[in-house]
């Protein structure tokens, strides 16, 4: 038996956006999930719009995230999640977009091999 859940990223940090889409899934936990990997970075603010109780009610309009040199924006859409540049350094926001996309990543495959673990028990 394999893990059938999907992950797609696609975007580009020169384009200003970066798209995550979960086949078959509602994407607010990866919204959250980013929210939080996000927040926990001292050089990350995020605003607090109801996402951090769990119930992600707030993430289906676009969440500012401010840094020193970039202004960025989330929200999701069904089995979508947009993270989009809405000002300042393109440099940072690539950085940023590259960042998202490794953490984006490292969960994905740590929740296959849970649900390849769970499979198999």
């Amino acid at each position: 038996m394999t893990a059938t859940t999907e992950l797609k990223i696609s975007g580009n940090p020169h384009g200003g956006v970066l798209h995550v889409q979960t086949p078959e899934r509602y994407a607010m936990d990866i919204a959250i999930d980013v929210l939080k990997y996000l927040d926990e970075s001292p050089d990350i603010s995020v605003k607090d719009t109801g996402w951090k109780q769990g119930f992600g009610l707030e993430v289906s309009a676009w969440i500012p995230i401010d840094t020193e040199n970039v202004s960025a924006e989330l929200m999701t859409d069904g089995d979508e999640c947009y993270i989009r540049r809405s000002s300042g350094s393109l440099r940072v926001f690539t950085v940023m977009f590259e960042d998202i996309c490794q953490f984006l990543i490292m969960r994905h495959n740590a929740r296959l091999d849970a649900e390849t673990k769970a499979a198999f028990e």
